[in-house]
């Protein structure tokens, strides 16, 4: 209980930075709203390609926002020196691993709602297809899985290129290979929904890999930070 308590107050904390300095949503926001404007000048959509489209367009942002928002996640403690601070707390220091984790997924999931409706307004493109509502919830429980399996994944490989000098372009480099079957995935879940088809394999996917990548850097991130 004290590991989960511990990982709350750092995501807690990481909420109530961002809220003050907004480092992160802005810029993620930006750019995710920036690749949307691309496609709909580059490529004139509308009705049901706009919604075929859809998933790849939005991953695509997602994916990018995302990796943006990691750069900066452990930015403040590394150039602060604070890291070593938190690795001196009365807790196991996978409770940092956690606490990023739900502050990230938090972060990514909130600029993911305005970015939907933006692409329904820029293309014109019922995302929710015949089921309205309970299609966009379901989509929004396939980018839901997705980006909570993405961080996952992501917040060891950022706490490996925090140290480093090129984490700028260590990050991509390392996450964007093994985030690769996540992305399939969140598109086929995403398409799936859009189309009123069944999700759930993708959703299984996403969920199962996010256990993985949870089980595997909560032992390995001690030795991560000692690093």
């Amino acid at each position: 209980m004290r590991l989960f308590r511990a990982a709350a107050v750092i995501a807690a904390h990481e909420l109530r930075r961002e809220l003050r300095s907004r480092e992160r949503v802005p810029a993620m926001l930006l750019f995710s709203a920036l690749v949307l404007l691309v496609m709909h000048f580059a490529v004139r959509l509308d009705g049901p390609e706009a919604e075929a489209l859809a998933p790849g367009v939005l991953w695509v942002a997602f994916l990018l926002a995302g990796t943006l928002g990691l750069y900066r996640s452990f930015a403040p403690e590394t150039e602060a020196m604070a890291i070593h601070g938190l690795m001196l707390g009365p807790t196991d220091r996978s409770a940092i691993y956690f606490g990023k984790l739900v502050s990230g997924t938090t972060l990514l999931f909130g600029i993911q709602i305005p970015v939907i409706g933006l692409y329904e307004l820029l293309f014109r493109a019922n995302l929710g297809g015949e089921r309205g509502v309970i299609g966009l919830l379901v989509l929004g429980l396939v980018f839901l899985c997705g980006s909570l399996a993405f961080l996952a994944l992501g917040v060891t490989v950022a706490a490996i290129c925090a140290s480093t000098s090129a984490r700028e372009v260590l990050l991509p480099l390392l996450l964007f290979p093994l985030a690769a079957p996540l992305l399939i995935a969140g598109v086929t879940g995403a398409r799936a929904a859009t189309a009123g088809e069944p999700t759930w394999e993708a959703i299984r996917f996403l969920l199962l890999s996010s256990v993985a990548f949870v089980a595997v850097s909560a032992m390995v991130f001690d030795a991560v930070l000692e690093e």
